[in-house]
């Protein structure tokens, strides 16, 4: 059986986070990281940019004025607001080991994990067959549910997106934890209709579940999903010398140029 390595790198900026996850790409591409499943979350709050996204005046003056940070994907999708939520990324080669190497059934694999995962916690998850017409350039990640996210009840709970290179996935997602339409819907200038379509589309895991779940029991039921689906052994580790000196240089670089970053990413 595969060992793939488990990282909880607990609460970070969107800078750092996002530097993390091209920093792992950047090693497990070279060789010098073995596939990796993490485990993370925002602090301070943070708003997440797909990696087209324009990132307008209004949107970073409304950002600034309720002390909320911006950052920027190196993956596809719209924008997610993070505090609230927990997310994964798994950093992996496609095609050699459990990963397949057709992007559509790496997704499902994941997905099927993510699913496996939730429903450890006893939370009735499903996949979505469909992909969901999104009506803004500002839609919310919440708004619409992609082909193979995760649903409940017919509600978005978890929201993805991903990017390959040279044959290798980089996917993370977020897992909410406490869904607030209101603030979203503020935050991205919706309308009452926009704010009602959130409400009606997407969920949170407090309202799926019943209950509050602690960040240790996601952690181990997101674990036991994906070494279940993928046949392989979790093994706990940190972070390398290597991915954290490679993850600061990136921080900075986006904390730098932002807006620029627009398009581009540091793999």
């Amino acid at each position: 059986m595969e060992n793939w390595r488990l990282l909880d790198t607990g609460a970070n900026s969107g800078a750092r986070n996002m530097a993390i996850d091209e920093a792992l790409l950047h090693h497990i591409i070279r060789g010098d990281s073995p596939p990796t499943l993490r485990v993370f979350s925002w602090e301070p709050e943070c708003l997440s940019l797909g990696f087209m996204q324009q990132a307008d005046e209004r949107l970073v003056t409304d950002c600034e004025r309720f002390g909320i940070s911006l950052v920027r994907r190196p993956t596809g999708g719209y924008a997610v607001l993070h505090g609230e939520d927990l997310c994964y990324s798994v950093v992996a080669k496609m095609g050699d080991g459990p990963l397949p190497a057709s992007l559509q059934s790496a997704n499902m694999q994941i997905s099927l994990s993510l699913r496996a995962a939730l429903h450890c916690l006893g939370v009735p998850a499903e996949i979505s067959e469909t992909k969901e017409r999104e009506t803004s350039s500002y839609t919310a990640c919440a708004e619409a549910a992609s082909l193979y996210e995760i649903t409940v009840r017919g509600k978005k709970i978890i929201g993805s997106a991903q990017m390959q290179s040279q044959g290798h996935l980089l996917q993370h997602g977020s897992i909410a934890l406490n869904f607030d339409p209101a603030r979203i819907a503020t935050l991205l200038n919706l309308n009452q209709a926009g704010e009602r379509e959130l409400t009606a589309k997407a969920t949170d895991l407090r309202q799926a579940g019943g209950r509050v779940f602690s960040r240790e029991e996601i952690c181990v039921a997101l674990a036991g999903g994906f070494s279940k689906v993928f046949a392989v052994e979790m093994q706990p580790g940190d972070l390398t010398e290597k991915e954290q000196l490679t993850a600061e240089t990136i921080r900075r670089e986006h904390m730098k140029n932002f807006v620029s970053q627009r398009g581009k990413t540091c793999v």
